[in-house]
Protein backbone atom coordinates (compact mmCIF):
# COMPACT_ATOMS: atom_id res chain seq x y z
CA UNK A 1 0.00 0.00 0.00
CA UNK A 2 2.83 2.65 0.72
CA UNK A 3 4.29 1.71 -3.00
CA UNK A 4 0.73 2.58 -4.12
CA UNK A 5 0.21 5.47 -1.91
CA UNK A 6 3.94 6.79 -3.70
CA UNK A 7 2.92 5.53 -7.09
CA UNK A 8 -0.40 7.94 -7.25
CA UNK A 9 1.43 11.16 -5.14
CA UNK A 10 4.56 11.02 -7.60
CA UNK A 11 1.73 10.90 -10.29
CA UNK A 12 0.32 13.88 -9.28
CA UNK A 13 3.43 15.79 -9.10
CA UNK A 14 3.97 14.94 -12.51
CA UNK A 15 0.81 16.32 -13.34
CA UNK A 16 1.87 20.02 -11.54
CA UNK A 17 5.44 19.67 -13.58
CA UNK A 18 3.01 18.82 -16.94
CA UNK A 19 0.78 22.03 -16.36
CA UNK A 20 3.91 24.22 -15.35
CA UNK A 21 5.93 22.93 -18.87
CA UNK A 22 2.69 23.70 -20.79
CA UNK A 23 2.29 27.48 -19.13
CA UNK A 24 -1.13 26.55 -17.51
CA UNK A 25 -0.01 28.21 -13.87
CA UNK A 26 -3.62 27.83 -12.24
CA UNK A 27 -3.05 25.86 -8.59
CA UNK A 28 -4.76 23.02 -9.78
CA UNK A 29 -3.92 19.40 -8.11
CA UNK A 30 -4.90 15.83 -9.47
CA UNK A 31 -7.47 13.75 -6.79
CA UNK A 32 -8.70 10.46 -6.30
CA UNK A 33 -12.33 10.50 -6.87
CA UNK A 34 -13.24 6.78 -6.27
CA UNK A 35 -11.35 3.68 -5.79
CA UNK A 36 -13.21 0.92 -6.93
CA UNK A 37 -13.39 -2.83 -5.25
CA UNK A 38 -11.47 -5.65 -6.82
CA UNK A 39 -8.41 -4.79 -9.06
CA UNK A 40 -7.22 -1.08 -7.95
CA UNK A 41 -9.16 1.16 -9.98
CA UNK A 42 -8.29 4.65 -9.07
CA UNK A 43 -10.61 7.97 -10.74
CA UNK A 44 -8.84 10.74 -11.10
CA UNK A 45 -10.08 14.33 -11.46
CA UNK A 46 -8.37 17.60 -11.12
CA UNK A 47 -9.68 20.27 -8.18
CA UNK A 48 -8.59 23.85 -7.82
CA UNK A 49 -8.70 24.65 -4.25
CA UNK A 50 -10.27 28.23 -5.74
CA UNK A 51 -13.62 26.58 -6.15
CA UNK A 52 -16.36 24.74 -4.19
CA UNK A 53 -14.61 21.41 -2.76
CA UNK A 54 -16.60 19.26 -4.42
CA UNK A 55 -16.97 20.86 -7.89
CA UNK A 56 -14.37 19.19 -10.51
CA UNK A 57 -12.84 21.92 -12.83
CA UNK A 58 -14.67 20.50 -15.90
CA UNK A 59 -13.05 23.54 -18.42
CA UNK A 60 -9.46 22.06 -17.92
CA UNK A 61 -10.05 18.20 -18.80
CA UNK A 62 -8.50 19.16 -22.27
CA UNK A 63 -5.28 19.58 -19.71
CA UNK A 64 -6.05 15.77 -18.21
CA UNK A 65 -6.47 14.63 -21.34
CA UNK A 66 -3.29 15.93 -22.95
CA UNK A 67 -1.49 14.78 -19.41
CA UNK A 68 -2.96 10.97 -20.65
CA UNK A 69 -1.24 11.48 -23.84
CA UNK A 70 1.97 12.99 -22.34
CA UNK A 71 1.70 9.60 -20.00
CA UNK A 72 1.56 7.46 -22.98
CA UNK A 73 4.26 9.47 -25.16
CA UNK A 74 6.72 8.59 -22.08
CA UNK A 75 6.08 5.03 -21.50
CA UNK A 76 5.93 4.04 -26.01
CA UNK A 77 9.71 5.59 -25.61
CA UNK A 78 10.81 3.90 -22.31
CA UNK A 79 9.23 0.48 -23.65
CA UNK A 80 10.45 0.67 -26.94
CA UNK A 81 7.40 1.36 -28.86
CA UNK A 82 8.20 4.99 -29.76
CA UNK A 83 11.96 6.44 -30.58
CA UNK A 84 10.74 10.12 -30.62
CA UNK A 85 12.38 10.82 -26.58
CA UNK A 86 10.59 13.30 -24.56
CA UNK A 87 12.42 15.92 -22.63
CA UNK A 88 12.89 14.80 -18.57
CA UNK A 89 14.76 15.89 -15.77
CA UNK A 90 16.08 14.30 -12.79
CA UNK A 91 13.05 14.98 -11.33
CA UNK A 92 10.96 13.62 -14.06
CA UNK A 93 12.40 10.31 -13.91
CA UNK A 94 12.18 9.70 -10.20
CA UNK A 95 8.54 10.39 -10.49
CA UNK A 96 8.18 8.17 -13.32
CA UNK A 97 10.21 5.44 -11.89
CA UNK A 98 8.16 5.32 -8.88
CA UNK A 99 4.89 5.77 -10.20
CA UNK A 100 5.12 2.15 -12.22
CA UNK A 101 7.06 0.76 -8.61
CA UNK A 102 4.23 -1.25 -7.65
CA UNK A 103 3.38 -2.98 -10.89
CA UNK A 104 7.33 -3.85 -11.56
CA UNK A 105 7.54 -5.24 -8.20
CA UNK A 106 4.66 -7.38 -8.44
CA UNK A 107 4.69 -9.72 -11.41
CA UNK A 108 1.02 -10.49 -11.25
CA UNK A 109 0.32 -6.95 -11.63
CA UNK A 110 -0.62 -4.41 -14.57
CA UNK A 111 -0.98 -0.94 -14.88
CA UNK A 112 -3.46 1.14 -17.24
CA UNK A 113 -4.68 4.53 -18.11
CA UNK A 114 -7.25 5.41 -20.11
CA UNK A 115 -9.49 8.04 -20.68
CA UNK A 116 -12.60 8.71 -22.87
CA UNK A 117 -10.75 9.76 -25.78
CA UNK A 118 -7.95 7.53 -27.33
CA UNK A 119 -5.36 7.50 -24.87
CA UNK A 120 -4.76 3.88 -23.64
CA UNK A 121 -1.60 2.64 -21.69
CA UNK A 122 -1.35 -0.75 -20.63
CA UNK A 123 1.94 -1.43 -18.52
CA UNK A 124 2.87 -5.18 -17.11
CA UNK A 125 5.36 -5.96 -14.45
CA UNK A 126 7.52 -7.25 -16.98
CA UNK A 127 7.63 -3.78 -18.88
CA UNK A 128 7.49 -1.72 -15.64
CA UNK A 129 10.70 -3.46 -14.49
CA UNK A 130 11.92 -2.82 -18.35
CA UNK A 131 10.95 1.12 -18.08
CA UNK A 132 13.13 1.08 -14.70
CA UNK A 133 16.37 -0.03 -15.99
CA UNK A 134 15.80 2.18 -18.62
CA UNK A 135 15.13 4.82 -16.20
CA UNK A 136 18.31 4.23 -14.52
CA UNK A 137 20.23 3.80 -17.56
CA UNK A 138 19.40 7.55 -18.65
CA UNK A 139 19.47 8.79 -14.81
CA UNK A 140 23.40 7.36 -15.22
CA UNK A 141 23.92 9.37 -18.66
CA UNK A 142 23.10 12.73 -16.57
CA UNK A 143 26.07 12.23 -14.18
CA UNK A 144 28.33 11.10 -16.33
CA UNK A 145 30.55 13.90 -18.26
CA UNK A 146 30.63 12.95 -22.42
CA UNK A 147 33.81 13.54 -24.11
CA UNK A 148 33.65 15.32 -28.19
CA UNK A 149 36.79 15.55 -29.78
CA UNK A 150 37.39 19.44 -31.50
CA UNK A 151 40.32 19.60 -33.53
CA UNK A 152 42.14 22.72 -34.83
CA UNK A 153 40.14 25.58 -32.39
CA UNK A 154 41.32 28.75 -31.40
CA UNK A 155 42.29 28.82 -27.71
CA UNK A 156 43.01 31.87 -25.63
CA UNK A 157 44.07 31.95 -22.36
CA UNK A 158 41.62 33.48 -19.84
CA UNK A 159 43.54 32.48 -16.54
CA UNK A 160 46.47 30.73 -15.88
CA UNK A 161 48.94 29.47 -13.00
CA UNK A 162 52.07 30.53 -13.05
CA UNK A 163 53.20 26.49 -13.07
CA UNK A 164 53.64 24.29 -15.10
CA UNK A 165 52.69 21.67 -12.82
CA UNK A 166 49.76 22.83 -11.42
CA UNK A 167 46.50 23.28 -13.58
CA UNK A 168 44.32 24.28 -10.93
CA UNK A 169 42.77 27.78 -11.51
CA UNK A 170 43.30 27.45 -15.36
CA UNK A 171 40.90 28.51 -17.65
CA UNK A 172 40.35 29.24 -21.44
CA UNK A 173 37.97 30.52 -23.96
CA UNK A 174 37.44 28.45 -26.92
CA UNK A 175 34.73 30.63 -28.64
CA UNK A 176 33.77 28.45 -31.18
CA UNK A 177 32.52 25.77 -28.55
CA UNK A 178 31.28 27.97 -25.69
CA UNK A 179 32.00 32.17 -25.28
CA UNK A 180 32.55 31.24 -21.19
CA UNK A 181 35.80 30.91 -19.77
CA UNK A 182 36.07 26.66 -18.48
CA UNK A 183 38.68 24.99 -16.86
CA UNK A 184 41.13 23.38 -18.70
CA UNK A 185 43.25 20.55 -18.58
CA UNK A 186 46.85 19.73 -20.15
CA UNK A 187 47.67 16.06 -21.73
CA UNK A 188 51.40 16.72 -20.21
CA UNK A 189 53.00 18.93 -18.15
CA UNK A 190 55.53 20.15 -21.12
CA UNK A 191 52.34 20.86 -22.90
CA UNK A 192 51.15 23.78 -20.78
CA UNK A 193 54.97 25.31 -20.44
CA UNK A 194 54.79 25.62 -24.45
CA UNK A 195 51.92 28.14 -23.96
CA UNK A 196 52.53 29.87 -20.41
CA UNK A 197 56.61 30.56 -21.24
CA UNK A 198 56.29 33.67 -22.50
CA UNK A 199 54.16 35.41 -19.80
CA UNK A 200 54.14 38.75 -20.86
CA UNK A 201 52.40 37.64 -24.28
CA UNK A 202 50.20 34.84 -22.88
CA UNK A 203 46.76 36.83 -22.78
CA UNK A 204 47.52 37.90 -26.46
CA UNK A 205 48.30 34.60 -27.38
CA UNK A 206 45.91 32.36 -29.67
CA UNK A 207 46.56 28.61 -30.02
CA UNK A 208 45.20 26.09 -32.38
CA UNK A 209 44.79 22.95 -30.76
CA UNK A 210 42.62 19.63 -30.68
CA UNK A 211 40.51 19.61 -27.52
CA UNK A 212 38.39 16.65 -25.94
CA UNK A 213 35.57 18.71 -24.19
CA UNK A 214 33.83 17.44 -21.51
CA UNK A 215 30.23 18.03 -21.21
CA UNK A 216 27.36 17.54 -19.06
CA UNK A 217 23.80 17.36 -20.35
CA UNK A 218 25.00 18.61 -23.60
CA UNK A 219 26.53 21.36 -21.72
CA UNK A 220 30.52 21.95 -22.12
CA UNK A 221 32.30 22.08 -18.59
CA UNK A 222 36.16 21.69 -19.64
CA UNK A 223 39.03 21.06 -21.58
CA UNK A 224 41.42 19.03 -22.08
CA UNK A 225 44.07 20.07 -24.58
CA UNK A 226 45.58 16.98 -26.33
CA UNK A 227 47.68 18.66 -29.14
CA UNK A 228 49.29 22.44 -29.85
CA UNK A 229 49.88 23.41 -33.60
CA UNK A 230 50.26 26.58 -33.70
CA UNK A 231 50.29 29.81 -31.60
CA UNK A 232 50.24 33.50 -33.13
CA UNK A 233 49.67 36.63 -31.42
CA UNK A 234 45.99 37.85 -31.34
CA UNK A 235 46.25 41.92 -32.70
CA UNK A 236 45.72 44.19 -29.65
CA UNK A 237 42.42 45.21 -31.28
CA UNK A 238 40.85 42.52 -30.61
CA UNK A 239 41.46 42.66 -26.94
CA UNK A 240 38.42 43.12 -25.53
CA UNK A 241 38.38 40.98 -22.28
CA UNK A 242 40.85 41.72 -18.93
CA UNK A 243 42.85 38.52 -18.06
CA UNK A 244 45.21 37.58 -14.98
CA UNK A 245 48.34 35.14 -14.13
CA UNK A 246 47.22 33.76 -10.78
CA UNK A 247 50.29 33.05 -8.85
Amino acid sequence: MIDLTESLLCLGNQYIRFLISINDCRDLKLYIKEIKAGSIIAVLMEYSPYVLPVLPVIPNAVALIDFSRYIKKVFDYFTGRAKEKIALDKTDYNNFNKIINPVAKDSASQMIFHDDGDVHVHINSLEANAIQNAIARELQQLKEPEHKIYQKVFLRMYQARNEPSTVVGDRAIIESISVKPLKIIFAYDEMKLDIIQDTKNLFRLISVVDVSVETIQEIPVAYKILHIHEKFENPPYLMINTWNIAS
